[in-house]
């Protein structure tokens, strides 16, 4: 059961991430306006919120009982670091 457990907040740690990422291109979309892919501002708003994830994380984990193991922080910390690397370095 507990993996089980392990294995859905890892599910609802890359969904949160989507959807953060989502929301920031909402929002540079908003702030930015169309086009503003080339400039020097195209990567503030995604690593924006994958620090409120990790800041999100981290204060859940001062909370929630399951997330007191440092091992699971440390798993999701690098899962959320290792998809925003993923999406925005990959050679595509």
């Amino acid at each position: 059961m507990r993996y089980f457990s392990f294995l859905l907040i890892i599910a609802a740690n890359i969904v949160a991430y989507y959807v953060l990422q989502i929301v920031g291109a909402f929002t540079s979309f908003y702030v930015f306006g169309s086009g503003a892919g080339g400039n020097d501002y195209a990567l503030l708003l995604p690593i924006l919120m994958v620090c409120l994830q990790l800041l999100t994380i981290y204060l859940l984990s001062r909370r929630v009982e399951f997330l007191k193991d440092n091992k699971v922080i440390f798993i999701l910390f690098l899962v959320t670091i290792v998809l925003f690397a993923y999406n925005y370095f990959s050679p595509v």
